[in-house]
């Protein structure tokens, strides 16, 4: 099962979970997107490139975006 909360109601969902004894493989606050962008062909291999280059960044911790890139780059 994959739970999605609003970032403030995750320790207590979490502690929710635990008190019942269910077992958490993982959990983690992340940036959803409400809307998404298809890219392909060139635009995806430009956001691609983008955000390759801004991971490698050593004062950069996380990259978010809203594009779907084709399977085959992500």
């Amino acid at each position: 099962f994959e739970i999605t909360t609003a970032p403030e109601d995750f320790l207590t969902v979490s502690e929710a979970l635990e008190k019942e004894g269910i077992a958490v493989e993982a959990s983690e606050v992340t940036m959803v997107p409400d809307n998404t962008v298809s890219l392909e062909g060139d635009a995806a291999d430009v956001m691609n490139k983008l955000t390759g280059e801004l991971e490698e960044l050593d004062d950069v911790q996380d990259v978010y975006t809203n594009a779907e890139l084709p399977e085959d780059m992500e």
